[in-house]
Protein backbone atom coordinates (compact mmCIF):
# COMPACT_ATOMS: atom_id res chain seq x y z
CA UNK A 1 0.00 0.00 0.00
CA UNK A 2 3.32 2.21 0.69
CA UNK A 3 4.44 1.85 -2.62
CA UNK A 4 1.29 2.59 -4.49
CA UNK A 5 0.99 5.70 -2.29
CA UNK A 6 4.39 6.82 -2.77
CA UNK A 7 3.96 6.14 -6.46
CA UNK A 8 0.72 8.64 -6.60
CA UNK A 9 2.60 11.01 -4.98
CA UNK A 10 5.51 11.20 -7.18
CA UNK A 11 3.19 11.34 -10.05
CA UNK A 12 1.15 13.91 -8.34
CA UNK A 13 3.95 16.05 -7.62
CA UNK A 14 5.15 15.60 -11.48
CA UNK A 15 1.99 16.73 -12.76
CA UNK A 16 2.08 19.89 -10.78
CA UNK A 17 5.65 20.46 -11.42
CA UNK A 18 5.28 20.14 -14.74
CA UNK A 19 2.24 20.69 -16.14
CA UNK A 20 1.31 18.90 -19.63
CA UNK A 21 2.18 21.65 -22.24
CA UNK A 22 5.15 23.32 -20.51
CA UNK A 23 8.03 24.45 -22.31
CA UNK A 24 11.21 24.31 -21.10
CA UNK A 25 12.94 28.01 -22.11
CA UNK A 26 16.65 29.29 -22.25
CA UNK A 27 17.64 32.54 -22.19
CA UNK A 28 20.94 34.11 -23.54
CA UNK A 29 23.65 35.56 -21.15
CA UNK A 30 22.35 39.31 -19.86
CA UNK A 31 23.30 41.85 -22.40
CA UNK A 32 25.58 43.21 -19.95
CA UNK A 33 27.84 39.95 -19.82
CA UNK A 34 28.12 39.54 -23.68
CA UNK A 35 31.57 39.74 -24.73
CA UNK A 36 32.90 42.91 -26.71
CA UNK A 37 34.86 42.18 -29.70
CA UNK A 38 38.51 43.04 -29.26
CA UNK A 39 39.94 41.63 -32.29
CA UNK A 40 38.17 41.06 -36.04
CA UNK A 41 39.26 37.87 -37.28
CA UNK A 42 38.12 36.52 -40.56
CA UNK A 43 36.51 38.63 -43.73
CA UNK A 44 34.15 37.34 -46.38
CA UNK A 45 33.75 38.49 -49.52
CA UNK A 46 30.98 37.19 -52.03
CA UNK A 47 28.42 38.41 -54.78
CA UNK A 48 24.79 37.46 -54.25
CA UNK A 49 22.57 39.12 -57.40
CA UNK A 50 25.10 41.48 -57.91
CA UNK A 51 25.55 42.89 -54.90
CA UNK A 52 28.59 42.94 -53.29
CA UNK A 53 27.78 40.83 -49.67
CA UNK A 54 31.06 41.72 -47.29
CA UNK A 55 31.01 39.96 -44.13
CA UNK A 56 33.40 40.80 -41.19
CA UNK A 57 33.47 38.58 -38.27
CA UNK A 58 35.06 39.32 -34.86
CA UNK A 59 35.73 37.35 -31.82
CA UNK A 60 32.57 39.07 -29.76
CA UNK A 61 30.03 41.69 -30.28
CA UNK A 62 31.17 44.61 -32.49
CA UNK A 63 29.80 47.59 -30.00
CA UNK A 64 29.49 50.31 -32.56
CA UNK A 65 31.22 51.66 -35.99
CA UNK A 66 30.62 54.69 -38.47
CA UNK A 67 30.31 54.53 -41.91
CA UNK A 68 30.84 57.98 -44.01
CA UNK A 69 31.83 58.69 -47.53
CA UNK A 70 34.96 60.70 -49.30
CA UNK A 71 35.10 62.09 -52.97
CA UNK A 72 37.43 62.13 -55.06
CA UNK A 73 37.99 59.30 -55.84
CA UNK A 74 34.84 58.38 -54.58
CA UNK A 75 34.70 55.44 -51.41
CA UNK A 76 33.05 54.47 -48.58
CA UNK A 77 34.75 54.71 -45.21
CA UNK A 78 34.02 51.78 -42.58
CA UNK A 79 35.65 52.92 -38.77
CA UNK A 80 35.00 49.91 -36.13
CA UNK A 81 36.55 51.32 -32.89
CA UNK A 82 38.12 49.41 -29.74
CA UNK A 83 39.43 46.82 -31.83
CA UNK A 84 42.21 45.26 -33.65
CA UNK A 85 42.77 43.28 -37.06
CA UNK A 86 43.66 39.25 -36.17
CA UNK A 87 46.59 39.45 -38.40
CA UNK A 88 48.54 42.60 -39.97
CA UNK A 89 46.42 42.65 -43.76
CA UNK A 90 46.11 45.66 -45.78
CA UNK A 91 44.01 44.39 -48.84
CA UNK A 92 40.77 42.25 -49.35
CA UNK A 93 40.83 40.90 -52.51
CA UNK A 94 37.67 41.11 -54.66
CA UNK A 95 36.90 41.27 -58.19
CA UNK A 96 33.52 43.50 -58.49
CA UNK A 97 32.57 45.53 -61.26
CA UNK A 98 32.00 48.71 -58.90
CA UNK A 99 34.32 47.99 -56.69
CA UNK A 100 37.95 48.94 -57.52
CA UNK A 101 40.11 47.59 -53.92
CA UNK A 102 38.92 47.16 -50.56
CA UNK A 103 41.82 48.51 -47.77
CA UNK A 104 42.35 48.04 -44.23
CA UNK A 105 44.25 49.98 -41.52
CA UNK A 106 44.84 49.52 -38.01
CA UNK A 107 44.53 52.57 -36.30
CA UNK A 108 45.91 52.94 -32.57
CA UNK A 109 41.89 53.26 -31.81
CA UNK A 110 40.25 51.51 -34.38
CA UNK A 111 40.42 49.40 -37.76
CA UNK A 112 38.75 51.68 -40.45
CA UNK A 113 38.15 49.98 -43.81
CA UNK A 114 37.92 51.92 -47.11
CA UNK A 115 36.31 50.81 -50.02
CA UNK A 116 37.08 52.04 -53.12
CA UNK A 117 34.82 52.54 -55.89
CA UNK A 118 35.34 52.65 -59.80
CA UNK A 119 32.62 54.99 -60.56
CA UNK A 120 31.87 58.76 -59.13
CA UNK A 121 28.18 57.81 -58.18
CA UNK A 122 27.54 56.73 -54.40
CA UNK A 123 26.11 53.34 -54.49
CA UNK A 124 22.74 52.43 -51.76
CA UNK A 125 24.90 50.24 -49.25
CA UNK A 126 23.39 48.68 -45.86
CA UNK A 127 25.23 47.69 -42.46
CA UNK A 128 24.23 45.34 -40.26
CA UNK A 129 24.96 43.67 -36.86
CA UNK A 130 24.84 40.50 -36.16
CA UNK A 131 26.16 38.31 -33.31
CA UNK A 132 29.43 38.88 -33.89
CA UNK A 133 29.48 40.46 -37.15
CA UNK A 134 28.76 42.99 -39.40
CA UNK A 135 27.35 42.85 -42.92
CA UNK A 136 27.99 44.94 -45.56
CA UNK A 137 25.92 45.06 -48.68
CA UNK A 138 26.52 47.07 -51.46
CA UNK A 139 23.99 46.78 -54.66
CA UNK A 140 25.37 47.44 -57.88
CA UNK A 141 23.57 50.08 -59.80
CA UNK A 142 25.39 50.60 -62.37
CA UNK A 143 23.99 47.52 -64.61
CA UNK A 144 27.31 46.62 -65.35
CA UNK A 145 27.86 42.74 -64.39
CA UNK A 146 30.54 40.06 -63.27
CA UNK A 147 32.17 38.13 -66.25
Amino acid sequence: MRKIALFLLIGLLGFYAFPSGAIETKEGPPADSVKKASELSMFEVKEEDGALRLLISANGKIESYRSFFLDKPLRLVIDIPNVALRQPQKFISVIHPIIEVIRLGQHQDKVRLVIDFRSTSKPPYQISQTDNSLLILIKNTSGNQMD
